[in-house]
């Protein structure tokens, strides 16, 4: 695997230290600005792929809250009809 070396100003290094403190706020986590990084390009690799898999689920969710919603208005459909 190819490997690259960065070369950082002191003002990029804090703005990262921010960035990773404020990562670590949200998420629980104890990142190093190093390791950080590392996850970062990584999410920025699969960010295509991730895109894709959520549109899918999305989809999938939608069709499954339409399906609910059918059964529960034929469900209320045939109980009112019941009552005539």
């Amino acid at each position: 695997m190819p490997k690259f070396t960065f070369t950082f100003t002191t003002k990029e290094i804090t703005a990262l230290q921010k960035i990773t403190t404020t990562h670590n706020a949200n998420t629980g986590q104890a990142l190093t600005v190093e390791q950080w990084l590392d996850l970062h390009h990584k999410e920025l690799a699969i960010t295509e792929d991730l895109t894709a898999t959520v549109r899918t689920l999305q989809e999938q969710q939608q069709r499954d809250a339409q399906a609910t919603l059918e059964a529960a208005i034929n469900t209320a459909r045939d109980q009112l009809l019941a009552q005539l």
